[in-house]
């Protein structure tokens, strides 16, 4: 799964490596359940199948940059 970073850290792209014996937890805020674009998921899901892996896009085709300013703790 990879992602473009933000110009605030230098630009590029980050990626992760997620399997099976990795735990992964996500954490939302409020008892609202978030609703998800079937259309989306499907892009995502072909994307994931691709010899390029995962790349995380927005729903409208453009690729995903973090809008979080994370320091990379390795």
């Amino acid at each position: 799964m990879s992602w473009l970073d933000p110009i605030s850290l230098g630009d590029g792209r980050s990626a992760i490596w997620l399997t099976p014996t990795v735990p992964v937890h996500f954490k939302f805020y409020g008892s609202r359940v978030p609703t998800i674009s079937r259309d989306w998921l499907q892009t995502l899901s072909n994307s994931a199948g691709s010899s390029t892996g995962l790349i995380v896009t927005a729903e409208d085709g453009s690729y995903a940059r973090s809008s979080k300013n994370h320091q990379d703790p390795h």
